[in-house]
């Protein structure tokens, strides 16, 4: 399963694909200071809330956003 994630001066999405369709896509606004462990929590919290287990084996990263990659 992949986690798609892009990055953007103002949202950052979160998609995930599952080989054959899109299974949810989530938006939250492009905050630098926001940790790894937020984000975490914030997007297994909607996926839960969907009622998805995701086995994630992928994850692509696009930003434009360089204060951003390091989380």
């Amino acid at each position: 399963m992949l986690l798609a994630i892009d990055c953007g001066n103002t949202n950052t999405v979160f998609s995930l694909w599952d080989g054959v369709q899109t299974l949810g896509t989530w938006r939250t606004s492009t905050e630098w200071q926001r940790t790894a462990d937020q984000y975490f929590v914030w997007l297994t919290t909607l996926m839960e809330h969907r009622g998805l287990t995701p086995d994630i084996t992928d994850v692509i990263i696009s930003s434009t956003v360089p204060r951003v990659v390091f989380n």
